[in-house]
């Protein structure tokens, strides 16, 4: 994983609003944020060296007063003084925004009619947005309606990242309650690894950030906390919780397995209800086959250039990344394999974990 900064404020809650005001002079907030990438980067003020490429101004704008208090054209603004000043600053950087509630609006539509009538270039390396959907199919939509929006307006090679998205029936309290439960249980595990597919073999999104994996809050899908730290539980001088890994963890290792074997192979699917992606390596291969409906279903799965001893792992309610199955394959295989509801399953070869650089 790697690092996208986000330069400006967290979204506030409060009544009274401190920091979501627009800035009294955007030059300044601009040289601000100059020397906060030279504290990370280069080392300014005995900072750091850690090569953050991705730099995002702002977060969701339009969001209301919660995250901005100024019109839409201050924020336009805003935007076009700080994106120019830090690209001349860090041309070898990515400089974009705006971390938006959606891939398009009106608010949205402004920005990018604003910031393509100005007299000299305004620069934007990425359009950032977010979503939060009950259903995986829904980011194929969403995708191709970021880079529409891009290409229309002129940014055509600008990078759509996906910066916030996780599983949600709705916002209103009767859907976000049960959303927090579904999203550590079969359900999110599902969504999980069919939004990975629809993201991976239908869109052109570059970065997809789940949100979140902070343990003690509500929107983390992959971890539960199994015994929290209490009294003098310590590892070299550092207090640790227990941890535990839910269901929806594992949609995110079967992606990884795929993801180190490094090429994106051809896929064909004919049901429009699975999703799917497929990868392969040196030496190895594997799929993600995903059934996010609530009724099992049945899949004939016809690979060709496979070798090795491939292994089966089944996600469902009743599993958890289990290994069910090893098959040793030829060049081709055919195989019948039943899905069952909200289910993923990985067929592929079974590489060891990483290393974990944290085990010291």
């Amino acid at each position: 994983a790697k690092i996208i900064y986000r330069l400006g404020v967290s979204i506030e809650h409060a009544p009274v609003k401190r920091y979501t005001h627009p800035p009294k002079d955007y030059a300044k907030w601009a040289r601000i944020c100059e020397h906060i990438i030279r504290h990370y980067n280069e080392g300014w003020a005995d900072g750091y060296h850690w090569d953050i490429k991705y730099w995002e101004i702002w977060n969701e704008a339009e969001n209301g007063s919660n995250m901005w208090t100024g019109t839409p054209e201050e924020f336009y603004e805003l935007y076009v003084v700080s994106a120019r000043h830090l690209k001349e600053c860090f041309p070898h950087l990515k400089i974009g925004g705006c971390g938006w509630t959606r891939a398009t609006n009106s608010f949205i539509e402004g920005f990018f009619e604003y910031i393509t009538t100005r007299e000299a270039p305004v620069p934007l390396d990425f359009h950032s947005w977010h979503a939060y959907r009950k259903d995986a199919h829904a980011y194929i939509e969403l995708g191709n309606t970021a880079r529409d929006l891009l290409v229309r307006f002129g940014y055509p090679d600008a990078e759509s990242i996906l910066d916030e998205w996780n599983f949600m029936y709705g916002w209103s309290f009767e859907e976000q309650y049960p959303s927090y439960y579904a999203m550590k249980d079969e359900r999110g595990a599902a969504f999980y690894a069919a939004t990975l597919c629809a993201l991976q073999e239908h869109t052109d999104v570059v970065i997809g950030a789940n949100f979140e994996a902070d343990v003690i809050k509500e929107f983390c899908g992959i971890l539960d906390v199994d015994q929290m730290c209490i009294g003098g539980f310590t590892k070299k001088n550092r207090k640790f919780a227990q941890l535990k890994p839910t269901k929806g963890f594992y949609a995110f290792k079967a992606f990884n397995l795929l993801y180190r074997m490094g090429n994106q192979v051809a896929l064909e699917n004919d049901d429009d209800a699975i999703l799917a992606t497929a990868a392969a390596g040196d030496g190895t291969c594997g799929a993600l086959v995903v059934n996010q409906t609530t009724e099992e279903r049945s899949v004939t799965l016809n690979l060709a250039g496979v070798c090795g001893e491939l292994v089966i792992r089944v996600t469902d309610k009743n599993h958890t990344f289990e290994r069910v199955s090893t098959i040793s394959a030829g060049d081709t295989i055919k195989l019948d394999l039943p899905l069952p509801a909200q289910s993923f399953v990985y067929i592929g070869t079974d590489l060891p974990d990483p290393e974990n650089p944290f085990k010291d």
